[in-house]
């Protein structure tokens, strides 16, 4: 009993200690940012900085209820919520939530099994499918991600697949990760959950995390559930 109890003491210092380390990234942002609009005569840059500041300050609260909400989970304070939901619907939200990185980069979302019903709480597997996208955008290489939905051997599966580099060290690290900058651009804020924080979540609302490498560089990025439930809307219907 002990050494279980020893590692999830460590499990939880571990997890504790990756959030606060990627949460000082957008405050140290907004430290250079409050240097450079204090600093500044130009008005048309001190305008530009305070609105980057506000995004980095507004992503910074975002983290916060984040990891709020991931310590409730987890304490059992809070329960998810079983919602049904269409699978085109909620992609539709996590697309709309990153609009900016995939125009950026030029990538387009392809979506399978889109009339899918899936049982879930909305904003989690929002949050989590979010992660997913962006880490596959970040590490795509030919502009096109693939998004299935399916049920298949009793298990709700839902699949993030690309084609370009493998999901990183740094990436499965990371709790939260900043978006790259383009060149010239004042630093944003842009955060991201990384896939450390999409696993915590996900395994607090019973769902697993993988992932995969297949022939020529196409990698996934698996969600899967024993407990949930997906069938065709059609079939529902009728």
């Amino acid at each position: 009993m002990k050494h279980n109890s020893g590692d999830r003491d460590l499990d939880a210092a571990r997890l504790w200690a990756g959030l606060s380390h990627d949460l000082r990234q957008p405050i140290q942002s907004s430290l250079l940012l409050m240097h450079v609009a204090a600093r500044t005569q130009d008005p048309d840059l001190l305008g530009r900085t305070l609105g980057v500041m506000e995004h980095a300050l507004l992503q910074m609260q975002e983290m916060v209820e984040a990891i709020g909400l991931l310590s409730r989970l987890i304490a059992g304070t809070a329960t998810p919520r079983q919602q049904t939901l269409v699978f085109s619907d909620l992609i539709a939200e996590v697309e709309a939530a990153i609009a900016a990185p995939l125009v950026d980069r030029k990538v387009q979302l392809l979506v399978r099994g889109g009339d899918a019903l899936i049982e879930g709480d909305r904003g989690l597997l929002a949050l989590v499918l979010r992660g997913f996208v962006t880490m596959a955008v970040l590490a795509s290489a030919n502009g096109e991600i693939k998004i299935t939905g399916r049920r298949t051997g009793g298990r709700t599966i839902i699949t993030c697949a690309y084609h370009g580099e493998p999901i990183s060290q740094g990436m499965r690290q990371a709790y939260f990760r900043e978006m790259p900058l383009r060149a010239g651009e004042l630093p944003s804020g842009g955060i991201v959950p990384g896939l450390a924080f999409i696993e915590q979540l996900a395994s607090a609302m019973g769902w697993d995390v993988s992932t995969s490498s297949g022939a020529k560089g196409t990698h996934s990025l698996i969600l899967s559930q024993d407990i949930g439930i997906i069938a065709s809307r059609k079939r529902s219907d009728s």
